[in-house]
């Protein structure tokens, strides 16, 4: 069974670094992958897709 391709988007407003968010977001999408599968689903977020775009910057994603 071929799993669909859900996105989260959650605007956080902070003067915090953006690699760090970045390093942030990346932890919780680890959380959030035990999360899922604690309700007996399967759950996979790539790393590469994370990011964090900041005004014109982006941080992470798969074009780093």
């Amino acid at each position: 069974m071929e799993n669909n391709v859900q996105i989260i988007t959650i605007p956080v407003h902070t003067d915090i670094d953006p690699s760090t968010l970045l390093e942030i977001a990346m932890q919780l999408a680890a959380e959030l992958e035990d999360q899922i599968e604690s309700y007996g689903e399967g759950a996979t977020v790539r790393e590469e897709e994370i990011s964090v775009e900041d005004g014109d910057e982006l941080y992470g994603g798969e074009g780093e």
